[in-house]
């Protein structure tokens, strides 16, 4: 009900897809200080805006938004393979699959939930290093220090054992 909220999501979502969004649907990274776009392309840079429009369609009903979360969600699976996904920062990872779940949850993102399972299943298997922590198998590292990482692995982990029906509550 907040409509300069909504003006401002709108305008601010309208210059994410003008200056970041690529030719394949994809959201680069970022803009550096001299304004060029960088354009890596990482996971959860797919996960925030297919985030962003969910949230968008459910405040205002926009179809459109929604289709843009859903083509954000599929693009970034078929980009994202489970080697390269296996390559991410879990954390990322995390922000990634976290948030195409809370888009699953009123509208199917296909292929989503075999890739987060054979991720984790693959961390739990090969990942864990003698400690515990997700740092071994050539699994992705954010900084090279576990906490974080370790803390994506988790995060999904609990977010898997939700049921589809509150996966609505994730942001």
């Amino acid at each position: 009900g907040d409509d300069e909220a909504l003006v401002f999501a709108r305008r601010t979502l309208a210059w994410l897809d003008r200056t970041l969004r690529l030719r394949g649907g994809l959201y680069a990274d970022h803009v550096d200080a001299r304004g060029r776009v960088t354009e890596t392309l990482w996971t959860y840079n797919q996960g925030a805006p297919a985030a962003a429009y969910r949230l968008l369609h459910e405040a205002t009903g926009d179809a459109d938004a929604l289709r843009q979360a859903r083509a954000t969600a599929t693009s970034s699976l078929r980009r994202f393979g489970a080697e390269r996904t296996w390559r991410h920062p879990p954390a990322f990872n995390a922000v990634w699959l976290r948030n195409l779940m809370a888009l699953d949850s009123g509208a199917r993102v296909e292929g989503l939930m075999p890739a987060l399972d054979d991720y984790l299943a693959r961390a739990w298997r090969s990942g864990r290093d003698g400690r515990g922590l997700f740092t071994a198998g050539g699994i992705g590292s954010y900084d090279g220090t576990p906490a974080i990482d370790s803390g994506g692995i988790v995060q999904l982990m609990a977010l898997r054992a939700w049921p589809r029906e509150r996966r609505v509550a994730i942001c």
